[in-house]
């Protein structure tokens, strides 16, 4: 509480309004804050899902105009007034040429190398999910003489892409 620190109680400041100042003052005229935001869902090497429309989404100065590139593709859109765009490209047929991506707008650009277009499987469950096969390894080897380290050592298919998705990586700036 930012009162405890004056001696006088009647002329301590509001600890939100002070709190509020203080995130404004810091905040300032950061560039990144009008820079285009992208979720880390995005990124080079990733797969995109054929046969199906593809959303691409994130964030940037308002009213700013958004262009995606890929392929033969270019859609364009605009960011609403919280800076929230999207555009859809159209479904894609399957491909292992890689190829980039570019969104841009006037103020910025990001280019993702290194593209597929094919089947996307997506994996849940529990949180036994996250366990992954490296930390498993330890224990395989001890009650069976290999693991899955071995496996994945030994793995050279760089056409598998494998992406561990975090917490509310759909979100830009995560």
């Amino acid at each position: 509480n930012i009162g405890k620190w004056y001696r006088d109680p009647a002329h301590k400041p509001d600890s939100n309004a002070a709190a509020w100042t203080y995130a404004i003052w810091l905040q300032g005229t950061n560039p990144t804050r009008a820079a285009l935001s992208i979720p880390k869902i995005f990124g080079d090497n990733m797969v995109l899902q054929r046969g199906v429309p593809v959303p691409v989404w994130g964030q940037c100065i308002p009213g700013s105009e958004v262009a995606v590139q890929f392929g033969r593709q270019l859609k364009k859109g605009k960011a609403d007034a919280e800076g929230k765009w999207k555009v859809m490209l159209d479904p894609l047929s399957a491909s292992t040429s890689p190829a980039t991506m570019l969104v841009a707008t006037p103020s910025d650009t990001v280019r993702f190398r290194n593209i597929f277009v094919g089947e996307v499987w997506l994996c849940s469950g529990q949180s036994n999910m996250e366990y992954s096969m490296r930390k498993n390894s330890k224990f395989e080897k001890a009650a069976h003489g290999s693991s899955p380290e071995d496996e994945l050592n030994k793995a050279n298919n760089p056409d598998i892409r494998i992406f561990l998705v975090g917490h509310n990586y759909s979100k830009p700036g995560n």
